[in-house]
């Protein structure tokens, strides 16, 4: 039997074989797709399993103003205060080109610059000093005082941590950490005393 160019001859049952085998590939194929197309809207996944193929939908409607803020838009900025803290002075040293010494020359005007920023040090720790006297009678007598315990939290550490606990909505043990971090207290529960 004589083949044009490029044919082979398989036979019938190899050839149902390969068939079969085809259409369980596209079959497989198929269900592939459809399980890679399942999302939160068509199937029992939950949202967070969309990953980034979630479609953005953006109801805003488009207008011809440009980005920003518009014309006539009163901004807000930092005002500086007259009464700093501190004041750091930078003179300027060094000498000019011309060979000059440049703390020697007219000054022309001071710029100032202010930082806000919350002190290094936010914890103080005041130490109270009861005098205790006795009378010759035998009388003991000492200094008036709201502190009952050697060592206590102050009223504005309480009252941060009533603030965080119950507007802040932070659980004692995230307080805890908070209060080591940020100012280096180990505190336990904190009580109402």
């Amino acid at each position: 039997m004589n083949l044009p160019k490029g044919y082979i001859l398989i036979k019938e049952e190899d050839w149902l074989r390969s068939q079969k085998f085809i259409l369980d590939l596209q079959l497989r194929i198929s269900e592939l797709e459809q399980r890679l197309n399942k999302n939160s809207s068509n199937s029992h996944k939950p949202p967070s399993s969309d990953g980034f193929r979630k479609p953005v939908q953006n109801n805003r409607e488009k207008s011809d103003k440009k980005q920003g803020a518009q014309p006539g838009h009163k901004g807000t900025t930092l005002i500086m205060t007259e009464t700093p803290d501190e004041i750091i002075y930078h003179p300027v040293g060094g000498k000019c080109d011309c060979g000059r010494e440049l703390s020697r020359q007219s000054l022309l005007n001071v710029q100032c610059r202010q930082v806000i920023d919350i002190p290094e040090k936010l914890i103080e720790t005041i130490e109270h000093q009861i005098e205790v006297r006795q009378c010759k009678c035998g009388q003991i007598y000492s200094g008036d005082t709201l502190n009952a315990a050697p060592v206590q939290y102050g009223a504005r550490i309480k009252a941060l941590s009533v603030y965080l606990n119950n507007y802040g909505h932070i659980p004692y043990d995230r307080l805890q950490d908070f209060f080591h971090d940020c100012f280096g207290i180990d505190v336990s529960a904190f009580s109402s005393n």
